[in-house]
């Protein structure tokens, strides 16, 4: 009874494709492409413990990680901008 070994990467390459795009993509698509991607790694990291895998969780984790922090200086610049198109001119 030998246990067998899986040297299917499908999951861990589709981890690391959706992580490159999720670190390009920079925005509200790139957080959910680098969710989605992290899924594929971490079941790929079940499967078989290798290089995509690690490589794919490390791509979608910055890609996530600099996503939100795009989203929340976006957020914070539209506020301050919207804020000052409500004060009038003069004071």
């Amino acid at each position: 009874m030998s246990k067998e070994v899986s040297t299917d990467n499908s999951f861990g390459i589709a981890g690391v494709i959706l992580g490159i795009l999720s670190v390009l993509s920079l925005n509200i698509v790139g957080i959910v492409l680098g969710f989605i991607g992290l899924t594929f790694s971490r079941k790929q990291n079940k499967i078989a413990k290798n290089k995509w895998s690690k490589y794919g969780m490390v791509l979608n984790v910055i890609g996530i990680v600099v996503g939100v922090v795009l989203l929340v200086v976006l957020i914070n610049f539209l506020k301050d901008g919207a804020s000052q198109l409500v004060q009038p001119v003069g004071y």
